[in-house]
């Protein structure tokens, strides 16, 4: 009796067409096929191409022209070429900057208006020195990761090895 039932429903869904967009999935036009995805995440791309920075901070202790000058005397941050600017609105990235009540903790937070997503981020200690100048550092290094990252290939471009260079094989030792 199930077999009869499971018989008849699936002659029941074959009729009804229930295999037919399945098989029109694979007719479709090229213009329906997905993009290809991007080379870089956006957090990535954004810390790539960012232009102007905004700094602001949330702590009494630790003011905003103190991480600003850190982050001009950074060797690593002036490589990047990114400037820095008093208007929020300019900025392609914003770091906010907070620290933990009863704490010698600072946190940042670096944020992409345009996307709105954080794209670095971070936390030190001010015992064994400025924060300022820890903050400016980290986040010089993290700047700096992201733009020494390699230009992106063209999908399909060559790669320069061959499929024999992948596999060495190796002779087996003899004892």
């Amino acid at each position: 009796m199930k077999r009869n039932l499971t018989v008849f429903l699936t002659f029941c869904l074959f009729l009804a067409g229930g295999w037919i967009p399945v098989q029109a999935q694979h007719d479709r036009p090229p213009e329906f096929n997905p993009p290809p995805a991007p080379a870089f995440k956006p957090e990535i791309e954004a810390l790539r191409t960012a232009q102007q920075l905004f700094v602001a901070s949330d702590s009494q202790y630790l003011h905003t022209m103190d991480v600003v000058n850190a982050l001009r005397k950074n060797a690593d941050f002036k490589a990047t070429g990114l400037g820095i600017t008093d208007d929020d609105k300019q900025a392609d990235l914003v770091m906010i900057i907070q620290r933990l009540k009863f704490t010698t903790h600072f946190s940042y937070v670096v944020m992409a208006p345009k996307i709105r997503r954080v794209v670095a981020s971070g936390g030190v200690n001010s015992v064994f020195g400025t924060a300022s100048g820890k903050i400016a550092r980290n986040f010089s290094k993290q700047l700096k990761a992201a733009r020494d990252l390699p230009a992106p290939k063209p999908l399909g471009a060559p790669t320069g090895r061959t499929r024999d260079q992948d596999y060495t094989p190796t002779a087996p030792s003899s004892n």
